[in-house]
């Protein structure tokens, strides 16, 4: 479960901006609120503001800090930093800092990065402001030397004490996540703590406007339950589906006489990796079944056209493969899982090609449920803003200062709001920011800039 993050000299965002999933002083929707030692965290939130504001930019950071983690540390990629710090000169580190639960244990983790180099990474346990946070690690790098402080509990053998040695000074490069290299390690001290952090990382789900489904093929191939479920919501939510179809091919004669040695490359690939499949594209997988590789390709069927006259999902509308995207999702959040697998879920644009009535329904399905994970998403459709679905502090708002270009965020709980109010209606009409400024339009002389041609 995400907590709060801090995101500073990103992208939008110039001094330290946070977002958190803390609840305020609210009884209501209690299924929306996941109890751990004593501290309360929301399930949902939704984030409204007008084009521009940082809604995206907030997502896009998440997903920078997910990609330094999983790759290891920053190897080629540039940092975008807010435009107006120059790091160079008032040396001003990007910072990412979050706090999760995952496995029952809260954890705070970040880094900053200045000039394509780690400046300083730390890792503890979370108290949740209740107890005295507990030192995992802390690395800081001073003149191109890094130096390491660890918790002198977690490295108490001679072995492990020389272990975290070589990994933190011989091992550890200034470009590098300390987190990542204890992960691929042998300190099995500090493993648990480290694995459960980037594990967190690895499962976060980010899904953008043009992201394609992730697990989908797998999952329709590898659960019968849900399989089933995503043909009863296909079926009840009026695309024309009556159903999905998995078809298996024969590696080589799915590629076909022109593409033999890519046949061959993917068929090495398979067995070289434990017969771990390979997704060659949103509907097509390459995987070992009965000990022969074959490709599993999803075909769908509308109602009316029977299975011989089966549809690619790339022939569907923007909207029908928006809500296939979404099927996994569903499934994860509604579905019992343990505690350390709960899923979290953050989408740019949920609304995206989709009908407002349908991502109405679909969110008060998903609001009177009591969901395993997290469901973070940006927004622009107004008809969800409504707090029969969502508590005032699960709604929040993003918004850029015209004279820096800053952006920030702020909870509808800052405002004083009865749970009659109409929160949409006062919202498209200013009451609480975060809308676009609209000049006079009346006046506005468009014809006066076009080409005359004679």
């Amino acid at each position: 479960m995400l907590v709060r993050i801090k995101i500073g000299n990103f992208l939008s965002f110039d001094s330290p901006r946070e977002f958190n999933m803390l609840t305020g002083e609210y009884r209501r929707l209690s299924n929306h609120v996941y109890p751990h030692k004593g501290i309360n965290i929301l399930k949902f939130a939704a984030i409204y503001g007008a084009n521009g504001s940082g809604k995206s930019n907030f997502i896009l950071s998440l997903d920078a800090m997910q990609d330094i983690v999983y790759n290891g540390g920053l190897g080629k990629n540039s940092i975008n930093n807010f435009k107006l710090n120059d790091s160079k000169k008032n040396a001003t580190p990007t910072m990412f800092e979050i706090e999760i639960i995952t496995g029952g244990t809260a954890y705070i983790y970040g880094f900053e990065i200045n000039a394509n180099r780690i400046e300083s990474e730390w890792l503890y346990q979370s108290g949740l402001g209740e107890k005295k946070d507990s030192l995992i690690f802390n690395r800081i790098e001073r003149e191109k030397l890094i130096e390491v402080e660890v918790n002198e509990k977690l490295t108490k053998t001679s072995k492990d004490r020389v272990l975290f040695e070589h990994y933190s000074s011989k091992v550890l490069k200034s470009d590098q996540l300390l987190l990542s290299t204890l992960y691929e390690g042998e300190l099995k001290s500090l493993h648990k703590d480290v694995k459960a952090v980037w594990d967190w990382f690895y499962s976060l789900n980010i899904i953008f406007p043009r992201a394609s489904p992730r697990w989908l093929l797998f999952n329709l191939i590898n659960n019968a339950n849900f399989e089933k479920f995503s043909n009863e919501i296909l079926s009840k939510i009026d695309t024309g589906i009556k159903r999905l179809h998995i078809k298996t091919f024969p590696l080589e004669s799915y590629f076909g006489e022109d593409d033999k040695k890519e046949a061959n490359k993917i068929k090495d690939e398979l067995y070289a990796n434990e017969e771990i499949p390979i997704p060659l594209e949103t509907d097509v997988l390459a995987i070992v079944e009965n000990n022969e590789p074959v490709i599993k390709k999803l075909l769908i069927e509308h109602i009316g056209f029977g299975e011989e006259n089966l549809f690619t999902f790339f022939e569907e509308s923007d909207g029908t493969k928006r809500v296939v995207e979404y099927l996994v999702m569903l499934y994860s959040l509604v579905n019992n899982t343990p505690k350390s697998q709960q899923s979290v879920y953050i989408i740019d644009e949920i609304e995206r090609s989709i009908h407002p009535c349908l991502i109405k329904v679909l969110l008060e399905k998903l609001s009177g449920e009591d969901i395993k994970g997290q469901l973070i998403f940006s927004t622009h459709e107004s008809n969800v803003l409504d707090l029969k679905l969502f508590r005032p502090d699960e709604i929040w708002f993003s918004e850029k200062d015209s004279k820096n270009g800053t952006s920030s965020f702020y909870p509808l709980s800052e405002y004083e709001v009865r749970t009659d109010f109409n929160v949409r209606n006062g919202y498209l009409n200013g009451r609480f920011g975060a809308i676009p400024f609209l000049g006079d339009f009346s006046n506005l002389n468009w014809n006066k800039h076009a080409e005359i041609y004679e």
